[in-house]
């Protein structure tokens, strides 16, 4: 199963992303902690990022099978980057938040911007 859904590039859009993958990882019954808490990890980090660097409307895709992948679309080819940051520092940790929490994770550019998708192996009891 696959679901899209449009957003805009403002501060309440992180929360209605989060919304949006929780309710769809519920209705495919892909709720449990184990998947849903580093899912609404990545899809914050990623659409914090949309809203934050690209500025620009951006797009949520939530795919179950046969893992669950979220990818988040925007209009900005600026890559996100992974490094490292001090302790005392209040931003830049949220690269690392989606690699920690992912199986693998990657960055698709296009001709109007990217697609950065988080992915996470499903438990066997879940795999069909």
């Amino acid at each position: 199963m696959s679901v899209r859904r449009p957003f805009e590039p403002a501060a309440g859009s992180v929360a209605a992303a989060r919304r949006f993958v929780a309710t769809t990882l519920a209705a495919a019954g892909l709720d449990s902690p184990a998947i849903l808490e580093p899912a609404l990890v990545a899809v914050s980090e990623l659409a914090t990022n949309a809203v934050v660097h690209a500025r620009t409307r951006f797009e949520v895709e939530v795919d179950t099978t046969p893992s669950v992948r979220i990818t988040v679309s925007d209009g900005s080819a600026v890559a996100p980057e992974l490094r490292r940051v001090q302790p005392w520092s209040q931003s830049g940790r949220g690269v690392a938040m989606v690699d920690a929490t992912a199986s693998r994770w990657g960055l698709e550019r296009q001709a109007s911007g990217k697609r950065v998708w988080w992915e996470v192996d499903l438990p066997e009891a879940n795999v069909n």
